[in-house]
């Protein structure tokens, strides 16, 4: 997530690539990524991160201990911090990074790569509308942003659109196999599911009906809507996808759990 990150602030000019600094430990990944980003790469932090105004915190969760003693030595007081790490809240951010308080926890999706992200962030109480409207303009550079006024609201974001991109995915990759099982080639199915899915997608939002009026509208009776539709029920797919969301939910809460 992070190297998409940087790259889509590449990309449209958000950042200029001499003033792009990414932070590897991994000397492979550090030459994995000289062909991707076109920024500068170090192996450590070091001083010359004060000249930086937004810091990403784009690690797993169980490198939170180690990211924050080698950041907090390097902080400024101006740095706005930006974590991206599953679970980890405000609260523990504060304490590993010695009281620290201009930070910011947040969860985009990996489409901002393509600046069609979705993003939500939960901002550490003292900050002031000057540095959401710093955050925002970066932000608008990956997609649609939005704020939260209550922190729990993170982990059940990162259970929609965190996670969400993968739930279509999965959706879409079952697809592409009927599609290929009832005879298309697999470029006909990717052209023929493609435009489907988009088509439907434009037709939600540009209407007033929910989903339920238009799935609906798709299905007569007796129909083979009807028939596919009667199978998914039939297998409680609506219910088992209800679940797994409220299962990630549930995951996001216990990664905040062992951070803390």
């Amino acid at each position: 997530m992070g190297t998409a990150l940087a790259g889509r602030f590449l990309t449209v000019g958000t950042a200029a690539p001499e003033n792009l600094l990414v932070i590897e430990k991994s000397k492979e990944r550090r030459a994995q990524l000289k062909d991707i980003l076109a920024c500068r790469l170090e192996s450590e932090i070091s001083s010359e991160l004060s000249q930086a105004d937004l810091v990403w915190l784009a690690v797993k969760p169980q490198d939170l201990d180690v990211v924050c003693s080698e950041l907090k030595p390097h902080l400024c007081a101006h740095h706005l911090v930006v974590s991206i790490m599953a679970g980890v809240t405000v609260a523990v951010l504060e304490k590993r990074l010695g009281r620290h308080a201009r930070l910011v926890r947040a969860m985009p999706n990996l489409p901002l790569s393509l600046g069609e992200g979705m993003t939500v962030y939960y901002p550490h109480p003292q900050l002031v509308d000057q540095d959401f409207v710093m955050l925002e303009q970066v932000l608008s550079a990956v997609g649609a942003c939005l704020r939260l006024e209550t922190e729990d609201m993170i982990d059940a974001a990162t259970a929609l659109s965190g996670s969400g991109p993968a739930y279509f995915f999965y959706f879409l990759e079952y697809t592409l196999q009927a599609a290929q099982q009832l005879g298309f080639t697999p470029e006909q199915a990717r052209l023929m599911v493609a435009q489907t899915f988009k088509g439907a997608m434009a037709l939600w939002l540009a209407g007033e009906e929910d989903v339920a009026a238009l799935r609906k509208r798709v299905t007569s009776k007796g129909g083979t809507t009807a028939a596919a539709v009667a199978v998914f029920d039939a297998g409680r797919l609506g219910e088992v996808l209800y679940n797994g969301i409220l299962q990630a939910h549930k995951r996001a809460k216990e990664l905040g759990a062992a951070s803390s």
